[in-house]
């Protein structure tokens, strides 16, 4: 049998760090969403499926609108009509409570509606039998795991597929599991949701977490799409199908031979430009590498307005497709805040209480540094104390996320 295994739609969840930019290009995005949804389905089509897996967390919300819903079941029906089930259980995000939909499924969907787990039965088009374990939450936080409910293999089917939304951690409350528990049901395959990153926790059998199919965040850009599994007494295999039609990107920015600030700002577009993706909007994280010294104090200190400005320039550019999200530079910025601070510095600071003059000459030193003065106006303790304490308390902030 073939089917496809996807969770984590987030169909009405905006993407991240996407400001600044036209209402009309936020409309854009939503349609993408759907456009991603469509694709699947096109996948299901064109691979002949014999049903669709979706683990939970379709929706971004637990109350979708009237819109995402009516969208939604349209492409339910593009599946009814092909003679393809679709699988369907709900997550943490979107957990079911039947009074907020507002039309009835199709009755090509197995519904997984209650928090207790539950064995459904389908047949593929070969007439294989399939039974299918699984559960939906029913409330925002399930902290119990749910595999002492699930079946050991059941008898009579050709395969037994267990689907769970949760997560390996006991330390938080989205059903914890343990993978040596899923293993011994002595199922054919587990497919899992909840975790945005796609992973494989086991091969044998197959435990899988397909993740976002379109990611909405940086920290989902590891995305793939969607999971095809082709699974045959003898052997199971399975690869991700691309659906995004976005994309998120680190892209390096050279500035080694920029000879003016203005260098730069062309340095960063080009390299942003030369990321476009026929099809796809590309989020972009720029990062400047070799910049020199005497330009990074007031680079970062006006990050925020450089941001906003090369991101109209490179929207403008790439006709909407791509989209500079951030900018960084190689080095951690708290470190290029203590550049030429000594400890000789500090300690003259210290002795500057006694000598009233030196302590204000080198007050006003540091304080030119446009990144120091802005990150002391931050915390009111910074300002309070001594100027040689501030330092020293930057110093302990590094260390700490070093640590982490």
């Amino acid at each position: 049998m073939k089917f496809i295994h996807t969770a984590d739609l987030h169909l009405d969840r905006p993407f991240s760090h996407v400001y600044g930019l036209p209402e009309q290009f936020h409309e854009t995005l939503n349609r993408l969403n759907h456009q991603m949804v469509s694709r699947i389905v096109d996948c299901c089509l064109h691979e002949q499926c014999d049903f669709l897996l979706i683990a939970g967390d379709t929706f971004h919300q637990s109350l979708s609108s009237i819109h995402v819903q009516t969208f939604f079941l349209e492409q339910l029906t593009r599946l009814k009509e092909a003679g393809i089930p679709v699988v369907l259980s709900f997550g943490n995000h979107d957990y079911y409570t039947a009074d907020r939909y507002w039309f009835d499924w199709p009755d090509n969907v197995l519904l997984f509606d209650s928090a207790e787990v539950t064995t459904k039965r389908l047949t593929t088009r070969s007439g294989e039998t399939v039974a299918i374990s699984g559960f939906s939450y029913d409330e925002r936080w399930l902290a119990e795991g749910k595999l002492a409910q699930f079946p050991p293999r059941v008898s009579g089917a050709d395969y037994h597929i267990g689907f769970y939304h949760g997560e390996q951690s006991d330390e938080q409350p989205y059903a914890p599991f343990a993978i040596r528990e899923m293993q011994s049901k002595g199922y054919d395959y587990w497919g899992l949701g909840h975790i945005h990153q796609p992973q494989v926790l086991s091969d044998a059998p197959p435990i899988v977490y397909p993740g976002t199919p379109q990611g909405r965040t940086r920290k989902e850009s590891a995305a793939k799409g969607v999971l095809v599994v082709d699974i045959t007494p003898e052997r199971t295999v399975f690869d991700w199908q691309d659906v995004a039609l976005t994309g998120w990107l680190e892209v390096p920015v050279d500035t080694s031979s920029a000879e003016s600030k203005n260098d730069v700002l062309l340095a960063i577009i080009d390299s942003c430009l030369a990321r476009l993706s026929e099809g796809k909007v590309m989020f972009v994280t720029a990062t400047l590498q070799g910049l020199k010294q005497e330009w990074l104090a007031t680079i970062l200190a006006e990050k925020k307005g450089l941001l906003a400005f090369l991101k109209q320039e490179i929207f403008s550019e790439s006709r909407q497709q791509v989209v500079l999200v951030a900018l960084e530079t190689e080095a951690p910025e708290e470190e290029l805040l203590l550049t030429g601070i000594t400890q000789e510095v500090i300690d003259e600071l210290s002795r500057g209480y006694a000598t009233q003059e030196v302590y204000q000459q080198l007050t006003k030193d540091l304080m030119q540094q446009p990144l120091l003065a802005a990150n002391l106006q931050i915390d009111r303790r910074l300002v309070t104390e001594s100027l040689a304490q501030a330092v020293q308390l930057l110093r302990e902030k590094i260390a700490d996320k070093k640590e982490v």
